[in-house]
């Protein structure tokens, strides 16, 4: 059976998206010379900056969770705190309600750049 796209893809996914840093990240993905590692860079900036950095915290957390609870017990905790202090709101507005025609999103944060690293480690308390 021959490889898939994704197996294919390990060559530059692995090094782009190694780390917990979401600004490194991308800067990677932008310096990246494959065309797909470039667009899953734009497909990064147009999303929330504060939930992409939020999301990756999340993530690399479950990656080291004992169990399976713990990780869905730290989502709801997560769930909880984008409804009351996120672009939640914001991004609802620009996907179901303008479906992406409108106005663009005015998120909390211009740029992934801006969000502050101590913001992102609220979301876990």
């Amino acid at each position: 059976m021959p490889p898939s796209a994704l197996a294919e893809a390990r060559s530059w996914i692995d090094p782009c998206y190694a780390g917990d840093d979401p600004v490194a990240i991308v800067h990677r993905l932008e310096a990246s010379p494959e065309p797909a590692a470039h667009a899953a860079a734009e497909v990064v900036r147009s999303r929330s900056p504060l939930a992409v950095a939020v999301a990756l915290a999340g993530i690399r957390r479950a990656a080291d969770a004992v169990s399976v609870d713990q990780v869905l017990d730290e989502d709801l905790g997560l769930a909880a705190r984008y409804v009351e202090d996120s672009d939640l709101a914001e991004g609802v507005r620009d996907v179901l309600v303008d479906k992406g025609r409108g106005a663009p999103p005015r998120w909390r944060y211009d740029r992934l750049e801006d969000v502050p690293h101590e913001v992102v480690a609220g979301f876990f308390r």
